[in-house]
C-alpha cells in the first residue's frame, strides 16, 4: 500500500464519523490556511488534518512503516459561522479526544479487522492537547503512532 492508498483509507474513516465535518492533508503549516491544500474547499470544524509522514522501507519484509500525525482541530471560541461558543477548551479537548479516540477505533474495525488493508498500527497512539494555533485560534487534539503496511512493490 502507497501514501495514496492510507490517505484514501483515513479519508474514509474521518467521513463515517459523525461530528467530523472534514479531512485535509498537507504539511502542519496548512492547518492554519482556511481551506484544503488539496481540494481548495472551504475548511469545516471539526476537522482532521492529515500530516505529510515519513515512511521507512523494510525490504527484507516488503513492508512499509509510516511515522503519522494527525491534528482533531476545532475553532477556539467560535463556530464556522463566527459566531460565538461558551465551551471551554477543557470541554473541547474533551470533545476532541472523544472524536480522536473513536477514529482510531473506526480504523481498527474497519480496515484491520473486518477488511483487512494490509495494514497494523504498531505500539501505542499517542494524545497531544495544543490550542491557539494559527491564525483562526485552534484548538487541536494530536494523535501520533505508526503504521506497517505491505509494500507497494515486491
Amino acid at each position: 500500500m502507497d501514501i495514496k492508498g492510507i490517505h484514501d483509507i483515513f479519508r474514509d474513516v474521518s467521513e463515517s464519523i459523525p461530528g467530523l465535518n472534514s479531512f485535509a492533508f498537507g504539511w502542519p503549516f496548512d492547518r492554519v490556511r482556511g481551506a484544503d491544500p488539496q481540494t481548495g474547499q472551504e475548511a469545516t470544524y471539526p476537522r482532521v488534518f492529515f500530516a505529510v509522514p515519513t515512511a521507512t522501507q523494510d525490504t527484507i519484509r516488503q513492508q512499509d512503516t509510516y511515522a503519522i500525525t494527525l491534528f482533531f482541530d476545532d475553532l477556539e471560541g467560535y463556530d464556522n459561522q463566527g459566531e460565538y461558543v461558551g465551551d471551554t477548551q477543557l470541554e473541547q479537548w474533551a470533545n476532541l479526544q472523544g472524536l480522536a479516540s473513536e477514529w482510531v477505533q473506526e480504523l481498527k474495525d474497519r480496515h484491520l479487522e473486518r477488511e483487512p488493508d494490509g495494514m497494523a498500527i504498531t505500539g501505542t497512539v499517542t494524545q497531544g492537547f495544543d490550542s491557539f494555533g494559527g491564525t483562526q485560534r485552534l484548538v487541536t487534539v494530536t494523535l501520533t503512532f505508526s503504521i506497517i503496511v505491505t509494500a507497494s512493490c515486491s
